[in-house]
């Protein structure tokens, strides 16, 4: 058996991940660059310019940032030891027709690419 890795070009995916750190080939640029921070990254934007938050201290503003990006899934990388969002949140995301999720680092980076290789809008908040 063959096996080949498929690659979204014009979008956001990522290449790799570990403890603090993920490499994402950006839509804009074909070399991979490492992002260290917080951030929120959909198939066409990396957003670093605001401290990217845990699904439970989202603000006002995040919540409206994030439902503005149209998605139809939202991944939060959490720490594994958190099983559930609040019921405010989920309530928040699913009204507009937006799947929340909260996955560890890799769970959340393979879901990500996969959802994306299917064209599928999705964004992954990270807090590295």
């Amino acid at each position: 058996m063959k096996f080949s890795l498929e690659t979204v070009a014009d979008k956001n995916q990522i290449q790799s991940y570990g403890h603090g750190h993920m490499v994402v080939t950006s839509n804009n640029n074909s070399e991979s660059i490492q992002l260290d921070k917080g951030l929120i990254l959909s198939p066409n934007q990396i957003i670093t310019d605001r401290e990217a938050q845990s699904a439970s201290g989202l603000s006002e503003s995040d919540i409206s940032l994030l439902k503005s990006l149209e998605l139809e899934l939202l991944i939060f990388v959490s720490d594994p030891t958190i099983s559930s969002l609040s019921p405010e949140i989920v309530v928040a995301f699913n009204a507009n027709g937006i799947g929340v999720e909260t996955m560890a680092l890799g769970p959340a980076c393979r879901t990500y690419n996969l959802v994306i290789a299917e064209g599928r809008r999705v964004a992954l908040v990270v807090n590295v």
